[in-house]
């Protein structure tokens, strides 16, 4: 059993059937592709890789270096996502025009739950840490939130270490922020994946609301006027 479906690019509007296979085909498309999005994400914001690492060393020599070379990954970093949703958006049209897009869509807002609980739960987790800060708690208090900001994240660190243990190795004068900055850099990175989600998720929705628009648009027009006519 399958729906038909009607290409909006089609002059002619013909008809063809969709089988549930394909629409699985196109959910399966954007919820792979939202992880893949999600996992480049992390390797372009995360201390753990590379692309930091090196953008933390190009400030050895200077600001300007700094911002030429931050400016320069942050370019390179949509370069994969950009061809991911396009590679998804070109698969679920193929096999079920702009249905499949909206289906591609669902697939990857199906994790909306995870990726929600993750920007919501982190500045929660971060203030509660401030306010221990602030009233000049245990600093085992500190190490109890931190570790939840940071949770998603440090699952997939390399060096896992506390609190107590980073101001100790950072006790220079010149450094005392150290710990504090490797743990909200731990928590970004845990925001950063949400975000990725969340915008390549939106950019399918759009492109689907879209296409909604110009078919219902084009019904209340003379058939040689219609968008689905000038697409």
């Amino acid at each position: 059993m399958g729906v038909l479906c009607v290409s909006a690019s089609d002059t002619r509007h013909a008809l063809r059937q969709v089988t549930p296979f394909l629409c699985y085909i196109c959910i399966a498309a954007g919820l792979w592709g939202g992880c893949a999005i999600g996992f480049l994400t992390e390797y372009y914001t995360s201390h753990s890789y590379q692309p930091v690492r090196d953008v933390a060393r190009s400030a050895e020599t200077g600001a300007a270096t700094n911002i030429i070379y931050g400016l320069a990954l942050g370019y390179q970093s949509v370069i994969a996502p950009v061809i991911i949703i396009s590679f998804i958006i070109f698969i679920s049209f193929k096999f079920a025009g702009m249905y499949g897009v909206a289906l591609a869509a669902l697939g990857m807002l199906s994790t909306l739950s995870t990726c929600l609980a993750i920007d919501v739960y982190g500045p929660i987790s971060d203030n509660a840490g401030g306010i221990a800060e602030m009233c000049e708690m245990p600093s085992s208090v500190r190490d109890k939130t931190d570790a939840l900001d940071a949770a998603v994240a440090l699952s997939r660190s390399t060096t896992l270490v506390s609190h107590s243990t980073l101001r100790t190795l950072c006790s220079h004068p010149g450094q005392r922020m150290c710990a504090d900055a490797w743990w909200s850099a731990a928590g970004n990175t845990t925001a950063a994946i949400g975000k990725g989600f969340a915008i390549g998720s939106a950019a399918l929705v759009s492109l689907a609301l879209f296409g909604a628009f110009v078919t219902r648009a084009s019904d209340n027009m003379h058939d040689d006027e219609k968008l689905t006519h000038k697409g």
